[in-house]
């Protein structure tokens, strides 16, 4: 008997907390196929060179911190091509 109430009083909880609508239930599955699909497409974008688009990314502009660019490029860079602030120095990142 304690059991059901218990379980009532939990499930009338998450009835509030989601405010009735099916469009706020967090489903397992469906969103890590979401944190998926998204987390590969930001791996794509975060590995390649602003400049060539070809070479990972190994420089972060200080004192932005933007990482922006490859070895190579980063050689041309005067400004983040990011933010445009002036570059001081590179802090090289390695993956």
């Amino acid at each position: 008997d304690i059991d059901l109430t218990m379980a009532c009083s939990i499930l009338q909880k998450q009835i509030d907390i989601i405010q009735g609508s099916s469009d706020n239930l967090i489903i397992p599955s469906e969103y890590q196929q979401l944190f998926d699909s998204s987390s590969q497409s930001l791996k794509q974008s975060l590995g390649e060179c602003f400049i060539c688009l070809t070479e990972e990314k190994q420089l972060a502009c200080m004192p932005c911190g933007h990482l922006c660019a490859c070895v190579p490029c980063g050689y041309a860079l005067r400004s983040c091509p990011i933010c445009r602030q002036k570059i001081q120095c590179f802090m090289r990142i390695s993956s």
